[in-house]
């Protein structure tokens, strides 16, 4: 705790430390998040279209990324009727 009294940016890191170096708790490391970095450009995840639906829906996944509007709306179409029915 007093490291983080004299750093710039403590919010970067003071959580994951505080959490990770606590030994009742026990960290599980699975964000629950879907990203395919194949075929990936300088390091950017490939957009998500309708083709990943039974991949993101079938598996255990909270969040997903990376989805764009212009290159394909339906995916997040299905994903809002799945939600929201």
């Amino acid at each position: 705790m007093e490291y983080y009294q004299k750093t710039v940016v403590p919010e970067e890191s003071f959580v994951q430390t505080i959490l990770v170096n606590n030994k009742k708790l026990n960290l599980v490391n699975d964000d629950k998040r879907y990203i395919d970095y194949t075929n990936a450009i300088a390091g950017s995840p490939r957009t998500l279209t309708v083709q990943d639906y039974a991949t993101i829906t079938k598996g255990n996944f909270h969040f997903a990324r990376k989805f764009d509007l212009k290159q394909d709306a339906e995916i997040l179409d299905k994903l809002d009727s799945l939600i929201f029915t």
